[in-house]
């Protein structure tokens, strides 16, 4: 048969709420002798970093859309709403609630030795302790099944080292060379049911989504020159190459579009840079950057 088509408008309002916290302090010790060939400075580092993310979806709240199709909750998620002791999954059909918090220790130190006037090294050296902390639930019809709940702790530890060689050929012209190693802290997911999205993980070969990730490092390497001509002309060029290790990516699940972040493969980047200033007159100066990567 033939029937008429009701107006009807559907909302499904999704608020997001974020609170953060960053607490950071910092020790130092350094040489004051400016005159001396060895300079150095050495230190402590704290840091305390907390963040509660609660991301909510209100697929229940137009009751009337239900009525008006003869369904219920059951009808379209396969489950009534929850009673747990969560009060919101009783109301929402998707509740993400995840209380993160990193504390770090840090020690450093810097130091460089002119060899002569014109050859200086600097090496630098870190020792990081990182610990991890995350508390998290995933709740609400759309989950099709009970609440998840998870939590864990992740230590960590990085050494991350530098050096610098530079060579002062003359008092307007630098070359110089440095190696570098950086990392990136890791994080948490929000736990995803199997039920969820079962043909995504059938699909990646997965049980379900990994609950933390690592930190991801890098490692560079650069060589540089820094020219000064007449006073009228400054050059800075440089080629680096870089390696990215255990790249945190985030996977966006392409059926039930719901992500999560997990370390992925790696990546290298190299190139060049060339920034030039010219001083064409007392009253104009051109300038030029190139780069490619």
């Amino acid at each position: 048969g033939t029937g008429a088509l009701i107006p009807h408008s559907y909302y499904a309002p999704a608020p997001t709420w974020a609170w953060f916290y960053n607490w950071t302090q910092e020790f130092r010790l350094q040489s004051t002798d400016t005159a001396s060939k060895f300079q150095w400075t050495a230190g402590l580092f704290y840091e305390l970093d907390q963040q509660i993310d609660q991301n909510y979806i209100y697929a229940h709240y137009d009751r009337q859309l239900f009525g008006l199709y003869g369904l219920t909750v059951q009808d379209i998620f396969f489950e009534d709403l929850e009673v747990t002791n969560n009060p919101s999954a009783q109301v929402n059909s998707w509740d993400v609630w995840q209380n993160q918090y990193t504390r770090q220790y840090a020690a450093f130190f810097d130091g460089s030795w002119a060899f002569t006037d014109q050859l200086k090294l600097d090496v630098g050296v870190r020792e990081s302790w990182i610990t991890y902390w995350f508390h998290e639930s995933t709740s609400g019809s759309q989950e099709f099944g009970p609440s998840l709940f998870a939590n864990g702790r992740n230590p960590e530890t990085s050494f991350t080292p530098k050096a610098s060689l530079n060579f002062q050929m003359d008092p307007n012209n630098l070359l110089y060379f440095t190696y570098a190693k950086g990392f990136r802290g890791g994080g948490a997911n929000s736990p995803i049911s199997y039920a969820s999205c079962a043909s995504d993980f059938q699909h990646l070969g997965l049980s379900g989504t990994p609950l933390s990730y690592k930190s991801d490092t890098t490692q560079s390497f650069e060589v540089g020159l820094k020219d000064n001509i007449a006073n009228r002309v400054q050059l800075a060029s440089s080629i680096y190459y870089i390696r990215w290790n255990g790249i945190q990516q985030l996977v966006i699940l392409p059926v039930c579009g719901i992500g999560f972040i997990g370390n992925f493969g790696e990546a290298v980047s190299k190139g060049f840079d060339i920034q030039a200033d010219w001083r064409a007159t007392d009253n104009l100066t051109l300038d030029l950057a190139v780069g490619y990567n």
